[in-house]
């Protein structure tokens, strides 16, 4: 079994709508009746109306309003200093800020923010750029605990 498709419940439909689609940068394929489908290479993800779910499901406790973060959806890029200057790129288009770009103590480079409708967003790298290039070498370091191990990448032909 694999998941092929996210579905965010929202308040507001059309800001997260232009919000994935002209921050994020995601394309939308189907627009029909309050139902947002976007995508980007193999991640979709799908907009809809808490309320409208809510009444089709007939269950009011979908449309209530909800408390705090349950997920964070994580937009990788490929070095610590991308994860600055697109932060940077996020926010001057419209997102909220949520926590500066800084080193996390799992081993990442991240930073936060919110989209229209207070959804987490992170957008990350690995802080240590001797992976970036191990991994531009056909080499990715993997970790057990404490310990690092090195393996060769296998090209896929």
């Amino acid at each position: 079994m694999n998941i092929d498709l996210v579905t965010l419940l929202v308040d507001d439909i059309e800001a997260c709508k232009a919000f994935y689609r002209d921050v994020v940068g995601l394309t939308i394929v189907k627009d029909r009746n309050g139902y947002v489908e976007l995508e980007h290479a193999k991640v979709r993800l799908a907009l809809y109306p808490r309320r409208g779910l809510a009444e089709v499901l007939k269950e009011p406790s979908l449309g209530e309003p909800r408390h705090g973060h349950v997920f964070v959806l994580s937009l990788p890029v490929d070095t610590p200093e991308e994860v600055d200057t697109t932060y940077e790129k996020i926010v001057a288009s419209g997102a909220r800020s949520f926590r500066l770009p800084e080193n996390m103590p799992w081993g990442l480079r991240a930073a936060f923010f919110l989209d229209p409708d207070g959804n987490l967003l992170e957008v990350y790298s690995s802080q240590n750029s001797r992976n970036q290039e191990l991994k531009k070498s056909g080499i990715q370091e993997v970790n057990f605990g404490e310990k690092r191990n090195f393996r060769k990448l296998t090209q896929r032909r």
